[in-house]
């Protein structure tokens, strides 16, 4: 069993509903005001995603539940199982049936614009109804994170750990697209809070039900999750081994064999292996010997060299500093440090971090922000540790208890201070992205039957009006020499190693764009304003070029802006 170790206070009842219902609330007033950004403006079948990198919606949740559970076809998407389609699914449903009762949907049709009368209008509002399922899940983790923190310590460590939860730098982008890593991390969370129950006081069949079923449904929602649960039911059966080893196997066994059944049976029905065996396995060939996209420059890209993994390792620290800010890293070391001299057996709450790493990040030799979530929720955990240490601290000082008390203070005011200034700059990014500057720019000067070649995938493009042509710029992935060249060419990386250009147009091509042999005109670079340089969530606000055929340039209503410059 683990004991209170930084304070005894548990707080009464109807406080502690009081504070979840704050953590609720704050969670929704921070994380709400992103989930516009990027939503599709469908004017043509190639602008119907968000802009948000893997999101499902809009038409993604349905067309998987149709052709998995009711169609049993093999068109659908292999990427991830089955529960977070079905879990947005629900959540697009109330705008399908308002579009059905105002006469926006006259029927299902599979091809643009679907049997929908508005498709810009309505897509949008199909793809803002399925990042509800997001906004609402992640303004959840910081209440399971409260309510573990109290089982692994205290109220007032629980408190600050669900603060410095609530505040991660990616909580405040995945709590606002319709990804599935906020199921993911909710999920997972739960099964932490599971465990912090199973560590605090022992193992029970009613504790391995539990913590099965937040595994399956982790799972369920992310395969990578397998890694986090695959290390903790390593851990609950060796401490439950060794705490009932005197009385039989009977009482080693039944909970573990409960927790495993409980975990298949879940498993079978969230990831849709019970509705269509063929689609599941297609999803499992998909995710072992898919290779990452096309660029290689993703999965496997990293050697499988010592140099290769200590970059991967180092990649990883920074990661996860960035999910946390500095202050909140530092604060989480500290509590790591107390808890190995208070109260060593948590840190074994500390598990999914090497879990991910090892589990996870090695394996594939790749590593982004959204792979750390759960790392980030875990060390979170800790900061509060860390910083409700500072203010026990005093009660054990004879003289000073003020000053220790004033430090504390000025300790954790940095921490949430520095975490809301980063995520109000991710805010302030999304709500001023740059490609609204380039959809102002084309609104005013693009005609119908322009053309806009693109680089890279279609989704990120700004906003266009109907009659605006949208098409790959000259020479994308090796196409040969443009019959007609388009009136525009954008030019917007996303991807991290693409720092001034996409990576499918070549540095010869880009040479010749910028240098004029290509009949184009540099005209205009913007990049929304921002507090940081670094940015771990770089598809945000990127840097945004247009160029502009020569022939064009005696209709434009401005002269070329190149603020980038």
């Amino acid at each position: 069993m683990i004991e209170p170790t930084l304070s005894a206070r548990e707080g009464a009842p109807g406080s502690g509903r009081r504070f979840a219902l704050g953590l609720v609330a704050a969670a929704l007033i921070l994380y709400a005001p992103g989930l516009f950004w990027g939503l599709p403006y469908a004017t043509a079948p190639d602008r119907i995603f968000p802009w948000g990198s893997d999101e499902l919606a809009p038409l993604g949740p349905l067309a998987q539940l149709y052709h998995v559970v009711l169609h049993g076809g093999a068109a659908f998407d292999p990427r991830y199982p089955l529960l977070p389609y079905a879990i947005q699914a629900m959540f697009i449903a109330p705008a399908l049936i308002w579009l059905r009762l105002t006469g926006g949907l006259e029927g299902f049709e599979v091809t643009f614009p679907y049997g929908l009368e508005d498709p810009a209008s309505a897509l949008a509002l199909m793809t803002l109804f399925a990042r509800l399922s997001s906004l609402f899940m992640m303004a959840a983790v910081p209440v399971v994170a409260w309510h573990a923190a109290r089982k692994l310590w205290d109220a007032r460590t629980a408190a600050f750990a669900a603060i410095c939860v609530l505040l991660l730098y990616p909580s405040f982008y995945y709590s606002r697209t319709s990804n599935v890593d906020a199921g993911s991390v909710l999920w997972t969370s739960l099964g932490l809070l599971v465990f912090a129950s199973v560590l605090r006081d022992g193992l029970t069949r009613r504790r391995a039900a539990g913590l099965g079923v937040f595994a399956a449904l982790a799972i369920a929602t992310k395969d990578q999750s397998y890694a986090v649960f695959l290390t903790l039911g390593v851990a609950v059966a060796a401490l439950h081994a060794r705490a009932e080893a005197r009385r039989g196997w009977r009482a080693v066994v039944v909970p573990l064999l409960t927790g495993l059944l409980t975990a298949l049976g879940v498993y079978a029905v969230a990831s849709g292996v019970l509705f269509h065996p063929a689609a599941f396995a297609r999803h499992i060939e998909f995710i072992l010997f898919h290779p990452g996209g096309t660029s290689g420059r993703s999965y496997f890209s990293t050697p499988a060299t010592p140099a290769g993994y200590l970059q991967l390792s180092l990649g990883f620290v920074a990661l996860l500093v960035d999910c946390m800010g500095w202050p909140m890293s530092i604060a989480a070391a500290g509590g790591l440090l107390v808890s190995a001299r208070k109260s060593p057996r948590t840190l074994l709450v500390a598990l999914p971090v090497f879990a991910i790493l090892l589990g996870i990040i090695v394996p594939v030799r790749f590593i982004r922000i959204r792979f750390l979530l759960s790392a980030a929720w875990v060390l979170a955990l800790f900061a509060g540790a860390g910083l409700s240490a500072l203010f026990a601290g005093h009660n054990a000082a004879p003289s000073g208890g003020r000053g220790r008390t004033r430090l504390a203070w000025a300790v954790l005011l940095v921490v949430i201070a520095w975490s809301l200034l980063r995520g109000a700059d991710l805010t302030w990014q999304m709500r001023n992205d740059s490609r609204h500057q380039l959809e102002a720019w084309l609104r005013d000067n693009a005609r119908s039957g322009d053309r806009v070649g693109y680089y890279g995938a279609p989704l990120k493009l700004p906003p266009l009006a109907p009659g605006i042509i949208s098409e790959h710029g000259p020479y994308a992935d090796g196409r040969g020499a443009p019959a007609h060249w388009p009136e525009f060419i954008v030019i917007i990386p996303q991807q991290i190693f693409e720092i001034e250009h996409e990576w499918n147009l070549s540095e010869e091509h880009y040479a010749q764009l910028k240098s004029g042999d290509w009949p184009y005109q540099h005209w205009l670079a913007v990049q929304g304003s921002r507090l940081f340089d670094r940015r771990p969530i770089h598809w945000v606000n990127p840097p945004v070029r247009l160029f502009v055929r020569r022939d064009v340039q005696g209709r434009l209503s401005d002269r070329p802006r190149l603020e980038l410059d």
